[in-house]
């Protein structure tokens, strides 16, 4: 665990997180379609 960050002295978790994962991928998609205009 490395102390620090938003919740001090809690360590940082390292898990994944599917649905942060997917709204992420689905944001980077918009991004890209509107670069592409």
């Amino acid at each position: 665990d490395v102390p620090g960050g938003v919740n001090a002295g809690q360590g940082v978790h390292v898990g994944p997180n599917p649905a942060a994962r997917d709204k992420a991928h689905a944001r980077l998609l918009e991004v890209l379609q509107d670069a592409m205009k």
